[in-house]
């Protein structure tokens, strides 16, 4: 293997090992998209922290060295940019919003969306969400009542969506009580197309769509009929009532208010584009993370018996997270999330391309050259983290800010680029991790197949179903 590092001499990248391609299509028909991640990380572990590949054209360097990854992330957005198939796949479904733009557009962006963040803020929400959670508390208790299998993705899905679409929106789709809604069902085709075509080695879709784009296709033309009819019935009511300028009860509201305040305001293309990014991002994502909490907790009773314990003595006698304070009070459970992200994140891999001619592990790239980046190799780095491949929470208690730790990449993001709904997921999965250990006792069910990782743009338990009982 060669073991190429950030402290190699410099040397030639077109020489970087790799796994031998067809001609044409490259590496192409060995990335299955639904584990495209464990592909980049088995070239990893085969070929060293430094490999390359071609899907179709398009030249790609995988990167897992810790310092050169450091790098990638330090010297974004002045040296690199997201990985550019990314952007296109996202501007060419007409979601032009902060997370796939770049450059200029996302600085003027992100701009209204700080002020629209600044006026709606997660705080006053949070009774919103409670009543949510709620709702899945008495489906969880109806399905214990009548010993059903919960499918624990779908139901976390519909939690999700029915607290973005709120968030976003101010629309109470409440899937939870009366099944799929508009959004729901048009996203379900989003992520599946996006990591096909992120992936694909020529763009087939504009030449010879398959069944699965002619879906698609019809799936945005029915989100943008219902999110530009929001628009305009939002700035009906904030004509109507001037005080939603000044106090945005959605991030809609804030948006427009936001961007009627900024010279450079947003489009309503870019207002649906970002409404919609808030929706992708915030449902497959949480719902993903709080899966997979579940499933490590329920395959670690003690981790399990102690969360229990912190909730009994954080909420008391409540059955729910009621007061917002209370979830600075919850230090295993932050450290279950932690230890959950670093070994099952949704997001295990991230892509970037140079804008300019860059050096990087004693190597020089021009301008144009594509990384791809499988997070979680460094994550079972031993050196970083001793038994790197078990599930131990306790690592995250009491870590001095040296630790190696602390220098692993966030699941959210980091620097200017930090998701901003991070605060909001964050208060999602304190709200139903805690509601969940404080009222049920779980197990797996047995369906006869096993839980195993899936891809589609992000990472979830496929599988993954759980029996709930009342708690002793």
């Amino acid at each position: 293997m060669n073991t190429v590092t950030a402290d190699s001499p410099s040397l030639d990248p077109n020489n970087l090992p790799g796994p031998p391609g067809l001609p044409l299509l490259g590496n192409a028909l060995s990335l299955k998209p639904s584990r495209i991640h464990q592909v980049f990380e088995e070239w990893a572990y085969e070929y060293g922290p430094f490999y390359q590949f071609r899907v179709g054209p398009r030249k790609m360097i995988g990167v897992s060295d810790p310092a050169a990854v450091a790098t990638l992330f330090k010297e974004r957005p002045e040296k690199y940019t997201r990985n550019i198939p990314m952007e296109e796949v996202f501007l060419e479904m007409g979601i032009e919003g902060v997370f796939p733009v770049e450059g200029e557009q996302w600085q003027r962006q992100r701009r209204v969306w700080i002020k629209a963040m600044n006026a709606h803020r997660v705080r006053p929400f949070f009774g919103k969400m409670k009543l949510i959670t709620e709702r899945l508390k008495q489906r969880w208790e109806q399905a214990a009542a009548e010993g059903k299998v919960i499918h624990v993705v779908d139901d976390l899905m519909r939690y999700t969506v029915d607290v973005t679409t709120l968030f976003a929106y101010g629309f109470d789709a409440n899937t939870l009580q009366q099944g799929e809604d508009v959004v729901q069902k048009q996203l379900m085709h989003v992520f599946p197309a996006i990591n096909r075509r992120i992936n694909s080695p020529f763009p087939y879709w504009r030449y010879l769509p398959l069944p699965a784009d002619v879906k698609l296709k019809k799936a945005l033309k029915n989100l943008e009929t219902f999110v530009m009819a929001r628009i305009e019935e939002t700035r009906a009511e904030m004509k109507t009532n001037p005080q939603l300028k000044k106090e945005p009860e959605n991030l809609l509201q804030g948006l427009i208010a936001a961007g009627e305040d900024d010279e450079a305001g947003l489009t309503d293309q870019e207002i649906y584009g970002n409404t919609v990014g808030v929706m992708l991002a915030g449902e497959d994502t949480t719902a993903y993370t709080m899966a997979w909490m579940i499933y490590e907790l329920i395959q670690h009773p003690p981790a399990l018996q102690r969360l229990r314990q912190e909730m009994d003595q954080v909420l008391g006698a409540e059955p729910l997270w009621s007061e917002l304070e209370q979830g600075e009070d919850m230090p295993w459970l932050d450290a279950v999330t932690n230890e959950t992200q670093r070994l099952r994140s949704v997001a295990p891999m991230t892509g970037m391309t140079a804008k300019v001619d860059v050096e990087l592990g004693g190597m020089h790239f021009p301008a144009g050259s594509n990384f791809v980046v499988p997070l979680r190799v460094m994550a079972m780095d031993e050196k970083r983290y001793p038994d790197a491949r078990a599930f131990k929470p306790e690592r995250w208690i009491d870590i001095d800010q040296g630790h190696p730790a602390q220098q692993a990449p966030q699941p959210f993001g980091g620097g200017k680029r930090t998701c901003p709904g991070m605060n909001l997921a964050l208060q999602e999965i304190k709200s139903v991790l805690s509601m969940l250990v404080k009222n049920f006792d779980l197990e797996l069910a047995d369906t006869g197949k096993a839980v195993t990782e899936k891809f589609a743009f992000t990472m979830f338990p496929d599988n993954l179903c759980m029996q709930l009982h009342p708690r002793n």
